[in-house]
């Protein structure tokens, strides 16, 4: 799977959480919107273990001097 590559983001602005009637999930699905440096907006869906892991990933950037 070819990753596809953004504009930089520049703003979050919201985020909305939502469980799908029509389509049960096992949890709820958190959507980000992002707003990219040309303007475009981007709505990501994250499920909880999606939105713990990048919760993880970003703590460590900010810790850590040299993020990998």
């Amino acid at each position: 799977m070819e990753p596809i590559i953004l504009q930089q983001v520049v703003d979050c602005p919201g985020a909305t959480i939502r469980n799908d009637a029509l389509q049960p999930a096992s949890e709820p699905i958190l959507t980000v919107t992002l707003k990219a440096q040309n303007g475009q907006i981007y709505l990501l869906p994250l499920s909880e273990q999606g939105a713990r892991s990048l919760f993880e990933v970003i703590s460590s950037w900010w810790r850590a001097p040299h993020f990998p």
